[in-house]
């Protein structure tokens, strides 16, 4: 007697193509993602660089203004408009240079200024007593980088100041913030920080830790 295995060989074919194609599925869905997550990162960190060439440009015409001479301070500190004393010490320098690149006198955004505005953000909720930026607000902003922490900024003559490294920082994809201490970068080779004569301008980068290896900034290791 001879048995017909004709539609049980088929049904067999057919679950072994079925886990092929969903292995395919499978494969083709984690390089997608694979791909976009890497794409994503190279267009965050095009964007950073972009941005700080930008600001580095309205820094440069901030200095070059008569009334300025030099680039913005580390801290707000003593500023009349303040009104007060400091509420809290963290986010010092990116918060004294947005006061002076928004400033109500200083016209050196130009086009630059709707971008900026978006970007800025009142993390540690700290105002002013009087207006002090053309941003129609009270709020010391931060501009916060594609990973949702705050630029640091370093006037060259507050390198060694101690008392203006607290920031806030947030791991990537978490949105509540500690603080830490954020020292400015030293060239390996000299042992002296960057940019001697003028501003450190810093982003943490995709690991949202300052200070390591993938942080994004204003100078040269070459």
């Amino acid at each position: 007697m001879t048995i017909n295995t004709r539609y049980s060989d088929a049904s067999g074919f057919t679950l072994i193509e079925l886990l092929v194609v969903i292995a395919i599925i499978s494969l083709l869905g984690t390089l997608m993602i694979t791909t976009y997550v890497s794409a994503q990162r190279d267009a965050d960190l095009a964007e950073v660089k972009a941005f700080i060439q930008s600001v580095g440009a309205n820094l440069e015409t901030y200095r070059s203004d008569r009334r300025n001479g030099v680039y913005p301070p580390s801290s707000l500190e003593g500023f009349p408009a303040l009104g007060t004393k400091l509420s809290n010490r963290t986010n010092l320098g990116i918060e004294a240079m947005v006061v002076c690149l928004g400033s109500l006198g200083f016209d050196g955004l130009g086009n630059d200024s709707e971008a900026f505005e978006k970007a800025l953000e009142n993390l540690d909720e700290d105002y002013s007593a009087r207006r002090m930026t053309k941003f129609d607000a009270t709020d010391l902003f931060e501009i916060l980088d594609p990973w949702d922490n705050p630029f640091v900024y370093f006037n060259a003559e507050d390198y060694g100041n101690r008392n203006v490294r607290a920031y806030q920082r947030t791991e990537p994809g978490v949105l509540e913030y500690d603080v830490v201490t954020v020292k400015p970068w030293l060239n390996p080779k000299t042992k002296s920080p960057y940019n001697l004569s003028s501003y450190q301008l810093f982003s943490a980068g995709p690991d949202g830790e300052f200070n390591t290896e993938d942080d994004i900034g204003n100078w040269s290791t070459k």
